[in-house]
């Protein structure tokens, strides 16, 4: 089985090839919180976390990944993609330095450091760059963690994005 954690409640983010979750009611998924997941250990050969961590509290982000890792199988893979914060700062001002300045460019890179904040959880609470990231992977017994240029979201057409793949 796969999971897709954080799949929104509509159809952009959610994929027919996995279990899709959301605290929100999600489109054809499980209404649940990441936090808490109702599955078993080891339940999941592959994990997806799209665009959902920067959208956590900070003091709930690890056990929220410690959740993750508990339900994916051993030689299973988790991915966590995020906004390269470091990366969408420097396009910011590289953006608005340009002359002569498209307003609407600056507000897209804007985006990306705080969210579209359209609703409550809709903002981003921390600002990744990989070394943040890996940090906090390299908690977990993951055997491999490393970085991926497979891209699995649309948001790398739009932002800086840092995709991890974890090994279990």
């Amino acid at each position: 089985m796969k999971l897709n954690a954080g799949s929104g409640e509509g159809t952009k983010e959610y994929n027919s090839d996995f279990v899709n979750i959301d605290l929100l009611k999600p489109y054809k998924g499980v209404q649940g919180d990441i936090l808490n997941l109702p599955f078993k250990d080891d339940s999941f050969e592959e994990v997806r976390l799209i665009h959902v961590l920067e959208h956590v509290l900070r003091h709930q982000q690890m056990p929220m990944l410690r959740e993750l890792h508990r339900i994916t199988a051993p030689g299973g893979v988790f991915y966590c993609e995020v906004p390269d914060f470091l990366e969408n700062m420097v396009e910011l001002v590289r953006v608005y330095h340009a002359r002569p300045v498209n307003w609407e460019h600056v507000r897209i890179k804007t985006v990306g450091v705080y969210g579209k904040q359209r609703s409550t959880g809709d903002c981003h609470h921390w600002g990744y760059n990989e070394y943040f990231l890996t940090r906090q992977l390299s908690a977990f017994q993951w055997r491999r963690i490393e970085r991926s240029h497979e891209m699995i979201s649309n948001h790398h057409r739009v932002e800086n994005v840092i995709l991890m793949k974890c090994v279990k």
